[in-house]
């Protein structure tokens, strides 16, 4: 008897708004309202960081309520990369299952990059998917994780080993949320911004050149421009490059991620992500530069920018030796290999403003990229993480 084969196709579109405000718990609070409404009821999860800094938000939230839909509570927890483990996760799915949201709920998030990653996992596994509507509360979320389709957590000592792709229903960008953030959460963002100007714009690259003392002194209308602008371009690249959730080889706004990755664990929870990134950024550019992928010269330009906003970076972690004998660094391109599917390919700058993809880059080359990274940071006598 013949094989019997059906072939079943359909599109589900996703669409979501994000909101740049100044006061999203006061005069601009309608826009939370609205952006739960619709919804049978709301569940509020609020990293406890925040609550520290924003003692004041259960009664801006409070007074929300005639606005909204019915309330399951807000709950809170602690957040950080601890959040980003499979304890983290068991712990947000006990949660949600004692608030009971249903499908037609929402969840809001109110937190930084590493729990709005662990909690929108947990929102995204929880009846199948429930709404999640995202506050970033630090720069680095609100430029980049924050405002894009992904969750994740870390597993068996891998970066984001255990996700999903799960565009939230909303993102509000609350720029008086920078105003409590310390000066090295305010510096480490800049990194992201300059990854994505880098691909995508090269007058916002320009632009951080030019303000790089006012970002590393944390001036807040300088750095609510820089993280306004970063959103807007990873917001374009999720919606037009037609790969929202990465099944083509290429990671274009992953540039310099493979070895950030893995500096992040290598530093065990002592580095930001951010801080990684300025790493990664500088490992990728030297190589474009040096294996003839760049049209002008740019590390020089790009290590002046990283070192002027003062990032402090895991440096000491490029030297170390993993247990094949290799630089442990390395082991983030395997890694990148096999979340690509055994295809390995780096996204790189050509010139500031345009990039483009790589298939199996040299990785002899690269590694003479760690190396000579770290010898002229090392010789700069950098801040470096503790």
């Amino acid at each position: 008897m013949a094989a019997h084969v059906i072939d079943t196709a359909f599109t589900i579109p996703y669409a979501y708004r994000t909101c740049f405000t100044d006061d999203l718990f006061g005069a601009d609070a309608h826009l939370l309202a609205d952006a739960c409404r619709g919804h049978r009821r709301v569940l509020t999860l609020v990293e406890e960081a925040v609550l520290d800094a924003r003692p004041e938000l259960p009664d801006a939230l409070a007074a929300l309520a005639p606005e909204m839909p019915p309330s399951l509570g807000l709950r809170h927890l602690p957040g950080g990369e601890q959040l980003k483990s499979e304890d983290g996760l068991h712990r947000l799915c006990a949660l949600l299952d004692e608030a009971a949201p249903c499908r037609q709920s929402a969840v809001v998030l109110i937190g930084g990059g590493a729990f709005l990653d662990a909690a929108g996992l947990a929102v995204a596994l929880f009846h199948r998917g429930v709404d999640q509507i995202r506050v970033p509360t630090t720069a680095l979320s609100q430029c980049d994780s924050g405002v894009g389709v992904k969750n994740a957590i870390n597993a068996f000592g891998r970066k984001n080993l255990l996700g999903v792709f799960a565009p939230p229903h909303a993102v509000l960008n609350d720029a008086a949320m920078l105003a409590t953030l310390p000066l090295r959460e305010r510096r480490h963002a800049i990194a992201e911004c300059a990854k994505v100007a880098l691909l995508r714009d090269a007058d916002l690259f320009a632009w951080l050149e030019r303000h790089a003392e006012a970002l590393a002194d944390g001036d807040l209308p300088t750095l609510r421009h820089a993280v306004r602008r970063s959103a807007e371009l990873h917001l374009l690249h999720i919606g037009t490059a037609g790969d929202p959730f990465e099944h083509r080889s290429a990671r274009p706004l992953d540039f310099g991620h493979w070895a950030a990755h893995r500096l992040e664990a290598l530093a065990r929870g002592q580095a930001r992500h951010g801080e990684a990134v300025a790493l990664g950024l500088l490992i990728d550019t030297w190589y474009a530069e040096h294996a003839g992928i760049l049209d002008e010269p740019l590390f020089d330009r790009l290590l002046r920018l990283l070192t002027a906003c003062r990032i402090p970076m895991p440096i000491r972690h490029l030297d170390d030796i993993g247990p094949d004998g290799d630089l442990a660094v390395m082991a983030g391109l395997d890694e990148f290999r096999e979340h690509l599917g055994g295809s390995l390919v780096l996204t790189f700058p050509t010139v500031p403003g345009q990039r483009r993809d790589c298939e199996n880059p040299d990785r002899g080359l690269l590694k003479t990229a760690v190396r000579a990274v770290a010898e002229r940071l090392q010789a700069l006598h950098l801040p470096q993480t503790p």
